[in-house]
């Protein structure tokens, strides 16, 4: 039956002229990635190639270095640009790949957007739109690649081991805003007890990423200043950002309640560290909200448990050090405080005496200070701001301030 069907099948020229047609379409569907494939293969081996993000201070630097080196007539494309600090717009080159000639040397240019989801898990719905800048270089030297970061860096880069950048996190990437001196940590008068806490703390969990690692912990920290407004928990932070020379990344309370957490976690740098300041002002941490609260968000909200999770880090970047400020600890959820979302808790209290002494000794010399005595519930703001004001009249500020013992 089966030799009867075939011969039937060989007489029929439908079939026959099929069968070859069939094979040509397996060929095309299995050879079609093909001259893709070979191209970025040969690609890969003949080029050296370096990635510029968005999120990286020189990729508006490298537009308009682009935009410099590129004969403008040869360009069909383009886009307007501004650079995180909210420069004057640029027009350059917009989405797509290009070849140019760079001192006698071919280089291959392209500029792309991946808006794709970051990670598929049930806590992170937002899309985080970034943008890339491929230079490659033909051959093996990677001189002139490093020569053209060289070109674009500014020339002052070098001079900010001296200062502190502050980012805040805004549109889907880290905005610069300010860059200042480092605060040394000396300048910071609060209690000595308080700040070597602080230090030996900072200072263990930096020393110790290979012990986190060994033991399977994620490697992260989380800290609380606590206490009343003004006595220096900013300012603390800001000294601490320049003596580990870190930059100060800032988080709105607002954000906590968004989508945006996840992916603002999710792209930091490596041993950053991030400040949210008044973190009270976020009532979805606080005691009397309950796990029934959550059936209540509104959709671009984030619940209590969406917040856990993000602080828990399971997509944080590495060296993580969330340090958040508050004037009313008693409003906080216990289990936003708890141990590995928050492993210290420092307060920072009113003026002490010693405290009171050491401030006044910073900006005058008084040979009777140590007699002197702080009066009550004195915060650090209140004292610096007055000293400005009377910087050629200390006896104006101690009586204002302190009082002497009878």
């Amino acid at each position: 039956m089966i030799h009867e069907l075939i011969t039937k099948l060989s007489a029929n020229p439908m079939f026959l002229s099929f069968i070859p047609m069939y094979f040509i379409g397996i060929l095309t569907y299995l050879f079609k990635e093909l001259p893709r494939n070979l191209f970025y293969f040969i690609h890969n081996e003949m080029f050296t190639t370096v990635n510029v993000r968005n999120n990286n201070d020189l990729y508006y630097n490298l537009l308009k270095w682009i935009k410099d080196n590129k004969d403008i007539r040869f360009i069909r494309n383009f886009s307007w640009v501004k650079d995180s600090s909210d420069r004057k717009a640029m027009l350059t080159t917009a989405y797509g790949s290009f070849y140019m000639i760079y001192k006698k040397k071919l280089l291959h240019i392209s500029r792309s957007v991946d808006s794709e989801p970051q990670v598929n898990v049930s806590y992170v719905q937002h899309t985080q739109k970034r943008e890339t800048i491929v230079l490659s270089v033909l051959g093996r030297n990677v001189d002139l690649l490093k020569n053209i970061i060289e070109e674009i860096t500014p020339k002052d880069e070098l001079l900010y081991k001296d200062y502190t950048k502050y980012m805040v996190y805004k549109n889907d990437y880290w905005k610069l805003v300010l860059t200042s001196f480092k605060r040394p940590l000396n300048t910071v008068v609060i209690d000595k007890d308080v700040k070597n806490s602080l230090l030996n703390h900072v200072d263990t969990f930096l020393k110790n990423k290979e012990f986190y690692a060994k033991k399977g912990i994620a490697w992260k920290t989380g800290i609380l200043l606590y206490g009343p407004p003004g006595t220096g928990k900013t300012s603390l932070i800001k000294a601490l950002c320049g003596h580990y020379n870190k930059n100060f990344h800032v988080l709105s309370p607002s954000v906590l309640e968004s989508n945006e957490l996840q992916s603002a976690f999710n792209s930091l740098d490596e041993e950053s560290i991030v400040v949210i300041e008044d973190i009270d002002s976020c009532k979805i941490i606080h005691k009397e909200q309950t796990p029934n609260a959550a059936s209540l968000v509104e959709p671009g909200e984030k619940s209590f448990s969406d917040i856990l999770n993000c602080l828990d880090g399971a997509l944080s970047s590495e060296g993580r050090i969330l340090i958040a400020t508050t004037n009313h600890i008693e409003k906080l959820d216990e289990a936003f405080l708890r141990p590995g979302r928050f492993d210290l808790k420092l307060e920072i209290g009113y003026m002490t005496d010693q405290m009171f002494r050491d401030y006044m000794s910073n900006f005058y010399s008084i040979s009777d200070l140590d007699k002197w005595y702080v009066k009550p519930n004195i915060a650090a703001c209140y004292l610096q701001t007055f000293i400005l004001q009377n910087l050629n009249n200390y006896n104006v500020v101690l009586e204002k301030f302190g009082y002497k013992k009878e």
